[in-house]
């Protein structure tokens, strides 16, 4: 958990108090396991920090040299990844804090980057626009997906071939293989502040105005459970 200017790791079975971090900075507004569950990273202001979840102890410090917005490991815990806002995503070495490759530059501020499951791709997202990596090399895989309001949320499948985008009114289905067909729009009749794959990849759930929709992915109809969530 964070708050005020400190993070703290507790243990999930006895509630007690394991460590209490300190990050610096404007104090933690980020704080993530890695897959294994033995590293941490915080973010607060410009610092990243990577913490040794045993001891406590921080075992690196990276500086993206801006405004931190989001940072996340890669699925084998081997690299990092951080978006900023001065419209770039970094990728480092979760070992060494070297840079992987150059900075990824965007045309407004970075909001969230996250790998899909096999750890090769990365999705970025800005504010009204969405793109896909290759996240070995930072060669973009898409043209950018474009959008006409803000971007509320970005996710992958579990298969890594579609991306799901929602913005206001619309939760948008992306298949981001090549040559494929570009979106399918799920619009709505309110705005949909919620929208996730189910772990199979087979069905989106969004919630909307109080309604909860499931729909299949591969023929994204509403399907018949249409649950009133109030």
């Amino acid at each position: 958990t964070s708050g005020g200017d400190q993070a703290r790791l507790w243990n999930r079975v006895s509630g007690v108090l394991q460590h209490t971090l300190a990050p610096g900075g404007d104090g933690p507004r980020w704080a993530r396991f890695s897959p294994d569950g033995r590293q941490l990273v915080t973010t607060g202001g410009f610092h990243v920090g990577l913490w040794d979840v045993d001891s406590g102890q921080r075992r690196l410090y990276l500086d993206p040299g801006a405004l931190v917005s989001s940072a996340g490991f890669s699925p084998d815990g081997v690299r990092l990844v951080t978006a900023d806002f001065n419209r770039s995503v970094q990728m480092f070495d979760a070992q060494s804090g070297q840079h992987l490759f150059a900075p990824l530059k965007h045309g407004d501020d970075v909001l969230a980057a996250q790998f899909d499951p096999s750890g090769e791709r990365l999705l970025t997202h800005e504010l009204r626009r969405a793109r896909v990596w290759n996240s070995r090399n930072g060669q973009p895989l898409t043209e950018w997906i474009q959008h006409s309001d803000y971007i509320q949320a970005a996710h992958f499948s579990p298969d890594g071939d579609h991306v799901l985008t929602v913005s206001a009114e619309t939760a948008t289905l992306w298949d981001v293989r090549p040559g494929q067909a570009p979106n399918v729009a799920l619009r709505h009749f309110q705005l949909v502040p919620s929208a996730k794959f189910s772990r199979d990849g087979r069905r989106v759930v969004t919630a909307s105005g109080g309604d909860v929709y499931i729909m299949s992915s591969s023929n994204p109809a509403f399907e018949a459970a249409v649950w009133d969530a109030r």
